[in-house]
């Protein structure tokens, strides 16, 4: 069965090229927002969330956050893929349970790599 990744980013642009690179490799659902990225989790269970901090309404810290509450999504490995590299957001995002930072602008390659890495380490686990 093919893996789930769910990306969060309010930019079309930005949720069509990531899409453009994951798809060969794996499923993927896309929402432009924290609020629908929680409606999409009532009723799915990615195996991972690639999600951008900076986001009109509710932004990726409070996406997180919210996610967090949910003992169904708590174990979901979250990658902030972001232009905000300063150390206040990512200390702040390692609080609220991201797993790891991507930097924008970024590779398709190592993205790629990062993911495949994290879902091994969540098998792992299991």
């Amino acid at each position: 069965m093919q893996e789930h990744i769910l990306v969060i980013d309010d930019m079309l642009t930005n949720l069509k090229i990531v899409e453009s690179f994951l798809k060969p490799y794996y499923k993927v659902s896309l929402v432009k927002s924290g609020e629908q990225a929680l409606k999409f989790m009532e009723k799915n269970r990615p195996d991972l969330i690639l999600l951008d901090i900076q986001m009109p309404g509710m932004d990726g810290f409070e996406t997180i956050q919210r996610l967090k509450e949910n003992p169904d999504d708590r174990n979901i490995p979250v990658l902030f893929l972001t232009s905000q590299e300063d150390i206040d957001s990512r200390m702040r995002g390692f609080q609220l349970g991201a797993t790891d930072f991507i930097l924008k602008p970024f590779m398709p390659e190592m993205v790629l790599k990062v993911i495949a890495a994290r879902l091994k380490k969540k098998e792992e686990k299991v």
